[in-house]
């Protein structure tokens, strides 16, 4: 986010993610990749034991917002696996490592649509950022 995004989400920080995507679909655009941003991260942490091809896949994906929606990220991730595509042997293979992972949260799980952007710790750094902005421009 440059300087001009932090300092708006700054003064709208006491709406909601919902409130902003209808007042400031811009600028929600650019909180749900900052939030795709860290659910990738958190995943590719929890996934660090995981089988080579389920960690290989989770590097594959796209963690767009609008790609993933509100979707478990589990079930892109075996929609990635082609599970379709393979034999039914394989499939029940894939169903259990998957089943073995922790919970890799949704996209909405760090959004937290219905709960201002104030108290969303997802989003602290850059409330931050923009604060020393704006003081920096006070002094």
């Amino acid at each position: 986010m440059n300087i001009q995004d932090l300092l708006k989400l700054e003064k709208i920080a006491s709406l909601t993610p919902a409130e902003i995507k209808n007042q400031q679909p811009a600028l929600f655009k650019k909180l749900g990749e900052r939030a795709s941003v860290k659910l990738r991260n958190n995943a590719i942490t929890k996934l660090k034991k995981a089988p080579k091809d389920i960690r290989d896949n989770l590097a594959k994906l796209d963690f767009n917002p609008a790609k993933i929606g509100s979707r478990d990220i589990k079930a892109v991730l075996y929609e990635s696996l082609n599970v379709g595509r393979t034999t039914a042997k394989r499939k029940k293979e894939i169903e259990a490592e998957l089943a073995k992972l922790p919970d890799l949260g949704k996209l909405d799980d760090l959004l937290q649509p219905d709960i201002p952007i104030l108290i969303n710790p997802v989003f602290q750094p850059e409330l931050m950022k923009a604060k020393m902005h704006r003081l920096g421009d006070i002094t």
